[in-house]
């Protein structure tokens, strides 16, 4: 097969879109690690989301345990053969799968020449047909005016509901049967309990309805219109306190599902809602009912979507109590639903990246993407390119346009991870990007617009960049709008059990070793640890910890070393309880290991420890170099 005929990956979404992946190998994974094929740097991509596989027939894609899931044509799936046209989505990025070598089968259609009929045959144009155009209706050969009136309103009611985007179609629906009947107060309310009603749209806001008239209406489905309310009995009394003069309630269910109700009255002397038109009304409320349905649900999946995201900010943003991170968190709260450029500072570790999602998941954008850009560890040119893109040609190896991040992100919000590093040359790039949201790619000539909110963030002091000439004034007061400085993990000594036991839940979780905690003693070698490398070691020392550990609690020996031997603020030593029993550990290994004449193997069965923890210990111990020179 010739490389170009190779089935082919187009990503339609994410922070790839743009690109085409050829699937030449047998198998080529996706997810949001580096060694994958396909790396994703999205938050609901796993590390190993899902794999591409050549089969016999062609290919399939296989969901990897992924925590969102992966879909085929909006169906969630384990592993699923791909068709040419279909489209997979994972975490918010979406491939469009193709097969050069394997067309979509086209149906087949005879043809045959028989010539057109004349005489009894009528022919109509698209442009002339009445019942497409309800304002035409007047035209059409209809008994009368209250059919030509009824027709219209339900040809407008059924083209709403295939155009109309599912957040205004509930005052759109009440707008049709206002249309109808004079009503001066209505609502569409959405549920079988009237006591428990949500309301999907209510006109003016807010006004109270009959408990009595509800229950009836949802309890038999039973449709209600007076015009004489305080003639009603029972059911008039609330009704007539509020000057209600004309009522009709309209269920809404799906087949014998009962699904809410639409209500509308009026207060004005005179007014009366036609009885003759009951009939119709109720027509129309079945008709309305599926689409309203659908309507709330969507709703419904976008608030807990919301809610989810909230929660997935509040596990792993900020997690504490101390006085400082809580101010950290009033700014952020400020100042996240505004589109205000921020600028984080903050040691490395201490979770400028969260505090950055933060900000993203709290604003009005948090249904759009975020996309974080590495400002280290790549040349200047390759920056370039990546945070701008590149057309065909631009340079060796640009063998098609490509997109950047900023391009990518429109609507979204671009996070500047590590801002100092970026190199001079690019600031000024940068700079016209940051204050007029406009950019060319690099061999590009066409400016180019975005609309996206700006989060920098540096372990550096940038107003100490600029003083030393490594940071361009200009780009720093451009980012320098509200600053947001994060305090290491040494100015929050109480935060560190509750971190601890964060990190104890999650690893514990993720390597499926049930570990309850920390003992005391190792809890209190935590909290005397300067944390030089912040949230990020402390993370990085629970997971060590219980990879490598085998009891119930997190116990000092299951520390590194240098923990344990640690002194905090020029202070004494944390205790001469364990200096002594470090030295003692290391004696008795050293003895061991030189009656095995050098075997841990051996030197383990002596001491009654498994080869590999004794592997453990003497790193931890620092005895490796002695060893081998003995």
């Amino acid at each position: 097969m010739k490389s170009k005929d190779h089935p082919k990956l187009i990503a339609l979404t994410g922070p790839t879109a743009g690109d085409v992946v050829d699937l030449e190998a047998d198998a080529t994974s996706v997810g949001r690690e580096p060694g994958n094929d396909i790396v994703i740097e999205a938050q609901y991509v796993s590390r190993h989301h899902c794999r591409f596989e050549k089969t016999e027939d062609g290919f399939r894609v296989v969901d990897l345990d992924s925590h969102n899931g992966t879909s085929v044509n909006g169906v969630p799936v384990k592993q699923r053969a791909l068709a040419p046209g279909d489209r997979i989505s994972l975490g918010g990025a979406s491939f469009l799968f193709t097969d050069p070598s394997e067309p979509p089968a086209a149906a087949e259609l005879e043809l045959e020449d028989v010539p057109l009929p004349t005489g009894a045959t009528v022919q109509l144009r698209t442009k002339d047909a009445v019942y497409l155009k309800p304002e035409r209706l007047s035209d059409a050969r209809l008994k009368d005016a209250e059919t030509r009136k009824a027709l219209g309103a339900t040809l407008e009611l059924i083209g709403l509901l295939g155009s109309t985007k599912d957040d205004a179609l509930p005052d759109k629906i009440l707008n049709q049967f206002v249309k109808l009947v004079p009503a001066e107060r209505s609502a569409i309310l959405m549920g079988n309990d009237p006591e428990n009603l949500d309301v999907m749209t209510m006109r003016p806001t807010p006004f109270a309805v009959s408990r009595t008239v509800l229950g009836k209406v949802l309890g038999e489905r039973t449709a209600i219109l007076s015009n004489e309310v305080a003639k009603d009995g029972e059911a008039g009394k609330s009704l007539i306190a509020s000057k209600v003069r004309s009522l009709a309630v309209f269920p809404l269910a799906i087949e014998e599902r009962v699904i809410g109700a639409l209500y509308l009255d009026s207060r004005e002397p005179g007014t009366t809602f036609p009885e003759d038109a009951m009939e119709l009304l109720m027509g129309l409320a079945g008709v309305a009912s599926a689409a309203l349905e659908k309507a709330r649900q969507l709703g419904s999946l976008r608030a807990e979507n919301r809610r989810l995201q909230q929660e997935f900010d509040l596990d792993h943003d900020m997690v504490g109590e101390s006085p400082k991170l809580k101010a950290v968190q009033k700014i952020i709260a400020r100042v996240a639903p505004t589109d205000t450029t921020v600028l984080i500072e903050g040691e490395s570790g201490t979770g400028k990246e969260l505090a950055a999602r933060a900000i993203h998941f709290n604003s009005d954008r948090r249904d759009r993407i975020l996309v974080k850009v590495d400002c280290t560890g790549l040349t200047e040119n390759l920056l370039a390119s990546e945070l701008f893109g590149h057309e065909k040609g631009a340079f060796t190896g640009a063998i098609q346009q490509k997109k950047g991040k900023l391009e990518i992100a429109n609507g979204g919000t671009v996070f500047l991870d590590e801002i100092g590093e970026l190199p001079l040359a690019l600031q000024s790039q940068l700079l016209r990007a940051v204050q007029d949201r406009e950019f060319e790619r690099v061999g590009g000539t066409r400016p180019l617009s975005v609309d996206i909110r700006l989060v920098a963030a540096t372990n550096r002091e940038l107003a100490e960049e600029v003083k030393n000439g490594n940071f361009r004034e200009d780009l720093y007061y451009r980012l320098n709008v509200v600053k947001l400085k994060l305090p290491p993990l040494r100015e929050r000594p109480g935060d560190i059990e509750l971190l601890t036991q964060y990190f104890v839940a999650e690893f514990s979780k993720k390597v499926k070793r049930p570990v309850a905690g920390l003992s005391e003693s190792a809890l209190s070698i935590l909290k005397r640890h300067d944390w030089p490398g912040n949230i990020r070691e402390l993370s990085n020392t629970i997971e060590r910890a219980i990879v490598l550990g085998a009891t119930e609690l997190i116990l000092p020996e299951d520390l590194p070393e240098m923990l344990v031997e640690s002194k905090r603020d020029g202070g004494p030593a944390p205790t001469t309880f364990h200096e002594a029993v470090a030295q003692a550990k290391k004696k008795l290994i050293l003895d061991a290991v030189g009656d095995a004449s050098g075997s841990i193997t051996e030197a383990g069965k002596f001491l009654g420890l498994h080869p590999n923890y004794l592997h453990r210990l003497i790193s931890n111990l620092g005895l490796r170099d002695q060893i081998k020179s003995s």
